[in-house]
């Protein structure tokens, strides 16, 4: 087992191959998915994005912690690995060899799993680029961009339009369009 590095969370695998969270507060286990043969560790990245799981099928996998998916498999003939302290790389240890791997995110795009509704009504960004307001026909959500936490839902704010102070301090929403 590990503990997720924020402490809400627990990673699980067993002997049949399933790896599962915990969540500490509630004990809601959600399966995550499950390996070929017995999973035999799992270890969170330091920032908590991702977990990686190790099974005697010699296979890594790479969870997405945020969307609880898989995001990619390793097979290089291992089930033994370590994160760098930083989060960003993966060592891993083959019968012949260490591999290391390497985490960057993407520069250019973040996809935001929160539904809105499908037809976006407006977003803002606050005057210092830290946050982000969108609304669509279902409820407004803010995310903080300097984290990869998920965003904070409003289903009373649906279709507003957003607006941050010039401190960015405060976030006002609007759902009178005036008359025209």
């Amino acid at each position: 087992f590990n503990w997720h590095p924020g402490g809400r969370w627990l990673a699980v695998c067993d002997h049949s191959g399933l790896v599962q969270a915990m969540d500490a507060q509630t004990g809601e286990i959600q399966a995550l998915g499950r390996h070929q043969s017995e999973a035999v560790g799992v270890e969170f990245s330091t920032d908590g994005a991702h977990l990686i799981s190790g099974g005697w099928g010699r296979e890594l996998i790479c969870w997405d912690t945020r969307t609880r998916q898989r995001a990619f498999v390793i097979r290089l003939d291992s089930s033994v690995g370590r994160y760098r302290a930083d989060g960003r790389a993966y060592a891993v240890q083959t019968r012949s060899s260490v591999r290391l791997h390497t985490f960057e995110r993407p520069g250019g795009y973040r996809e935001f799993a929160e539904d809105l509704g499908t037809r976006l009504q407006q977003a803002a960004f606050s005057p210092d680029g830290r946050w982000l307001a969108a609304s669509g026909e279902k409820r407004l959500s803010v995310w903080d961009l300097t984290s990869i936490s998920p965003g904070a839902l409003d289903d009373q704010a649906h279709d507003a339009h957003a607006f941050f102070t010039a401190d960015a301090h405060e976030l006002f929403a609007s759902r009178n369009r005036g008359v025209g």
